[in-house]
This record gives structure tokens, C-alpha cells and sequence, in this order.
């Protein structure tokens, strides 16, 4: 059964345009590399990433509702068109001011467009009883990128077209995410059923652990993904392609080969052994400051990424409605954005007065406790549906 739902003609085509549409992502962990020869340092360079973040919160609650109401392949065609027009713009910014900072603004838009409307669509159409395993090998599409895109950008970096070449393939490749979406069908989802509003959504007693910890991963997410690039950059360690290579090739193996733990042991029982993964990889970048380092840190926090990020989405669109998959999506994407516009100036002055060795290991920490805090809330919470009355609606748990 899983294996006739891979060789769906829309699996193909949504898997692709998802992977054409994280190749830019991908060769966009070079934008602080980029912010850094404008002459912005770290606290100013964090300032500057995480206003895409600040746009896409704004308009998360507004996607989550139009995806509910109206389509989620018309919010794919229009995030991935306005990506496409915010990297071509990098490509002709020589300088720091308000043009960058707006288009950053319109990346943030564009990207939280098609991100959250990309996996409330493999949501909709993947079966419950293998959705943690579905969610897995589909964000193989954005894993895969992070071991070609950054190396690519390495080499363009090397050549003459230096930072306006990357900007210039990031587009292309958005291009053809935005053509291939044009070939999506629809998700099959009855929308316009939702009766419930994003606020309500967020509060959800059953859902709160669940954002809790999506925060807490996302902090790991913003140590690697926007400061790994400027750490081996002033560090003189090389390049980031190793580092992000061997996080995709680890993650990558572990979708393909045992993406099916998680449905059969239960999300929960493995979202511990990822967290601790990712906390790992992350203080391992600080603790070795040498190649092998960022080697052996890429790998551990890879796992991490390849358990962690499947389950906790599953275990978000498990517990929401039908009717309010999109809104869920959007609340668990916009989290994401939250730590990437808060946690990115935080990190970057905390490397300034620091240095980049604590911050990564404090990272670490912090996502340890988290995870911590997590598991104990969970376990409140079955205690709290047993002693509800039979009646009551149980969410998956």
C-alpha cells in the first residue's frame, strides 16, 4: 500500500516542485556570507535574516485560513512566484539598506506561502496510519538540497559571479518550482469546512506540547542554518559544504531506510532520541572547532533532523481536524519563523560577547531542557484525557 502511494503521479510532481523550490532554500544558507561582505556583523546580520521570519509570521494566521477555505495549490503558485522575484533582486543589491531588508521581507512572505502550503498538502493526501513515514520521505525533497545546493554555492562563490551567480540559480530553481506547480492537481480536501479560528487552534490543550517543541527545535534549527555559514566563514575551517553534506546524507538515509520507526513505536517515544541527536550535533560544532568537527557535527545533527522534524509535524496534523490542517500547518511553520526572527539577533549578540563555541553549546542546552520539558508535558497530558470522561474527544497522542 505505502509503495503504490509513492508512485503516484502527484507524489512525483509535488516532490519535485518541493525540490526545486528547496534547492533555493538550500543555496540561501549562503545569505549570511552575502550579509557579511555588505559589512553587517553578527548581531546586525541576525537583525537582518530574521525580518523574513518577522514577515511570515505576520501573514501565517492569513495563509492558514485561505489554504483552509480556498486552495492549497493557488498559495504553492504564489509563494514560490514571489521567491522567485525576492532572489532575483538579491542578485542586483550591492549594498546594506532598505532594499535588502525588503527583500528579505518578501522572501519571508513567499517562502511561508508555498513552505506551509507544500506540507499541508502531502498532510492531506498521506493516511494516517503512515503518515509519520509519508511526511518522512517527502521532506527527502528538502534534505536532499542541503547536500548539493550549499556545495554548489561554494564552487559559483569561486567563480566570478561570486554571490549574484547563487542569487541567480536560487531564482532559476524557483522558476522551475513555480512551472511544475501549474501540473499540481488538487489536494482532494474538502476546504472551506474549518470552524475554528487560528487563535483557537493555538490554544489547544493538546497542541501546546506540540508547539512547545517545534520552538524548541526550531532553536537548533537557527544555530546551524544561519550560523554555521559565518562561523566556518571567520573561523577559517573551509566551507560549509561538508557540514551540510553529510547533515543531508545521514538524514536522507535515515527517511529511506527507517522512516517507518516512528509509526510503529509511536511519534513521541521518538521525538526524545532525535531532540538529544540535534542538541548533540550542534554542541559538537562548538566543542571540535576543526573540519572533522563540523563532519561529525553535520552527521549527528542530520539524524536529528531526519527523526525529529517528520514527527513533530505529524504529530500536529494528528491532532487538528481536517478542516484545520492548513491552519495547523501555518501555526507549525510560523513557529519556525518566530525563532528565526527572535532567536537570530539573540544568537548573533550572544556571539559577539561570547564567542560562536558557547553559543552553539548553549543551544544545545537549551534544546535539551526543552525536550525534557516536552516528554513531561506529554506525559500529563495522557494522564489528563485517561481521567476525562469516555465521552470526551481524545486527540492522537
Amino acid at each position: 500500500m505505502f509503495r503504490q502511494f509513492l508512485a503516484t503521479k502527484w507524489f512525483a510532481l509535488i516532490f519535485l516542485a518541493s525540490l526545486a523550490s528547496e534547492l533555493t532554500n538550500s543555496l540561501l544558507v549562503h545569505f549570511p556570507g552575502y550579509l557579511l561582505d555588505l559589512g553587517a556583523d553578527e548581531v546586525r546580520l541576525g537583525t537582518i535574516v530574521g525580518v523574513s521570519g518577522l514577515a511570515s509570521i505576520v501573514v501565517r494566521p492569513w495563509i492558514g485560513k485561505v489554504m483552509d477555505q480556498k486552495s492549497r495549490r493557488l498559495m504553492i503558485r504564489i509563494g514560490t512566484g514571489i521567491v522567485v522575484v525576492a532572489t532575483f533582486s538579491y542578485a542586483f543589491i550591492d549594498q546594506l539598506g532598505p532594499a535588502v531588508v525588503g527583500a528579505r521581507l518578501l522572501q519571508g512572505i513567499g517562502q511561508a506561502m508555498s513552505m506551509t502550503a507544500f506540507w499541508t498538502y502531502i498532510a492531506d493526501r498521506t493516511p494516517v496510519r503512515f503518515r509519520s513515514q509519508g511526511i518522512a520521505l517527502f521532506g527527502i525533497s528538502g534534505l536532499a538540497p542541503l547536500g548539493i545546493a550549499p556545495a554548489l554555492g561554494d564552487r559559483i562563490l569561486a567563480s566570478a559571479w561570486g554571490y549574484r551567480g547563487i542569487f541567480l540559480m536560487a531564482a532559476a530553481f524557483s522558476l522551475v518550482a513555480l512551472i511544475l506547480a501549474f501540473f499540481l492537481e488538487r489536494s482532494g480536501v474538502n476546504t472551506g469546512a474549518t470552524t475554528t479560528g487560528f487563535l483557537e487552534v493555538l490554544r489547544r490543550p493538546s497542541l501546546r506540547p506540540v508547539w512547545f517543541v517545534t520552538l524548541i527545535l526550531s532553536l537548533g534549527f537557527t544555530a546551524a542554518f544561519v550560523f554555521v555559514k559565518t562561523y566556518v566563514t571567520t573561523s577559517g575551517l573551509g566551507t560549509i559544504g561538508p557540514f551540510f553534506a553529510t547533515y543531508a546524507l545521514v538524514a536522507v538515509t535515515w527517511r529511506l531506510t527507517l522512516a517507518w520507526v516512528p509509526d510503529r513505536v509511536g511519534p513521541t517515544r521518538m521525538l526524545g532520541p532525535g531532540l538529544a541527536a540535534y542538541a548533540l550535533g550542534v554542541a559538537l560544532v562548538g566543542i571540535l572547532p576543526l573540519p572533522e568537527g563540523l563532519l561529525i557535527g553535520g552527521a549527528i545533527t542530520g539524524l536529528g533532523h531526519g527523526i525529529s522534524f517528520p514527527v513533530v509535524l505529524s504529530l500536529a496534523t494528528s491532532r487538528a481536524a481536517q478542516g484545520e490542517r492548513g491552519t495547523t500547518t501555518a501555526i507549525f511553520t510560523a513557529l519556525f519563523d518566530l525563532s528565526l526572527f527572535g532567536a537570530s539577533p539573540l544568537l548573533g549578540w550572544i556571539i559577539r560577547e561570547f564567542g560562536y563555541q558557547f553559543m552553539f553549546v548553549a543551544t544545545a542546552i537549551v534544546v535539551m531542557a526543552g525536550m525534557v520539558v516536552f516528554l513531561m508535558a506529554e506525559k500529563r497530558l495522557v494522564i489528563d484525557l485517561i481521567d476525562e470522561p469516555a465521552t470526551a474527544p481524545v486527540p492522537h497522542v
